[in-house]
C-alpha cells in the first residue's frame, strides 16, 4: 500500500512536469477519486475523466495518450500488489 502510494506521488510529480494547468486540476481530482473508490470504479473513474480531458484538449492528444497508457500500467502494477497482498 506503501509502494502504491509512493508511485501515485511519482505519477502527480510526472504530470506536475508535464501537463498544463487546467489538465492538472483535472489529474488532481481523478487522483482523489482513484484513491477513495475501489477498484474496478476507479477504472471506470478514470477513463471517463480521461476522455474528458481529451476532448477539452486536442492539441496535447499525443501527450494524452501517453498519460493513458501510464495509467494503464500504474493501475496493473496496483491490481498486482493487491493480489500479492
Amino acid at each position: 500500500m506503501i509502494m502504491m502510494m509512493v508511485l501515485v506521488v511519482m505519477m502527480i510529480m510526472m504530470m506536475m512536469m508535464t501537463m498544463t494547468t487546467t489538465t492538472m486540476m483535472m489529474m488532481m481530482l481523478m487522483m482523489t477519486i482513484t484513491t477513495t473508490t475501489t477498484m474496478m470504479m476507479t477504472m471506470t473513474t478514470t477513463m471517463m475523466m480521461m476522455m474528458m480531458i481529451l476532448m477539452m484538449t486536442t492539441t496535447t492528444m499525443m501527450m494524452m495518450m501517453m498519460m493513458m497508457m501510464m495509467m494503464m500500467m500504474m493501475m496493473m502494477m496496483m491490481m498486482i500488489m493487491m493480489m500479492v497482498n
